[in-house]
This record gives structure tokens, C-alpha cells and sequence, in this order.
């Protein structure tokens, strides 16, 4: 049996894993969308309510934090925010992590050689 929640990049049901993306609504009503997708140049744009995001941290989809990066926005409205990838990254796909406050908000993106 495979049971899922909304904002997680990766779902586990005993021998059974799959993955959820794509761009949806979120907890507090708010919406988180990462352009472009997939990702080709080692730069992403990402528009949120940042307000109460602490740190942006992008992981591989096996648990690798590969950016990790400290934030105090406070523009109570959604905000478009630059985003530069590690040059050494990888081709593959990747974990984009808002922490909150009180909460984290997940979201998947393809990562692509640009060579």
C-alpha cells in the first residue's frame, strides 16, 4: 500500500518508491513555482512567500545537501528570488527546501548538462 502527502519529494511504502513533482498548492495557501524546469544553466528563479523562510537548501534526491543558504526576506507578498547552483553539480534531480518557521515547503526540479 503507498500512501502520500502533499510536498515531499519522495514517497516510501515498504519495497515501493516514486516520485512527486511538479508545481501545487501548499500548506498555507501559498504557492512555490521554479523556473525553468529543467534546469540548464545552473541558475534558478523561485517565486514564494518568502516571508518567514529561514534558509534555501537544495538537496540531491538521495538526502544530499548540495546549497544551503541563509535568507531573511520580509516582503509580505510573493518575491522572485535568484538562485545560483553549485558549478560541480550534477545532472539529476533535485529537492528545492523553503524552511519555514514552523513548516518546510518541498518542491522537485531537473537538473540537465549544459554541455
Amino acid at each position: 500500500m503507498v500512501s502520500a502527502s502533499e510536498g515531499q519529494c519522495v514517497k516510501y511504502s515498504n519495497d515501493v518508491s516514486y516520485l512527486v513533482s511538479g508545481i501545487d498548492r501548499v500548506g498555507d495557501n501559498s504557492e512555490l513555482s521554479i523556473y525553468p524546469n529543467p534546469v540548464n544553466n545552473g541558475v534558478i528563479f523561485v517565486l514564494a512567500d518568502f516571508m518567514d523562510v529561514n534558509t534555501i537548501m537544495v538537496s540531491s534526491i538521495g538526502g544530499k545537501i548540495v546549497l544551503s543558504k541563509s535568507i531573511k526576506i520580509s516582503v509580505p507578498e510573493p518575491t522572485l528570488q535568484e538562485i545560483e547552483l553549485p558549478g560541480d553539480i550534477h545532472e539529476g534531480i533535485y529537492c528545492l527546501i523553503l524552511v519555514k518557521s514552523n513548516f518546510s515547503i518541498f518542491r522537485t526540479f531537473l537538473v540537465h548538462s549544459n554541455k
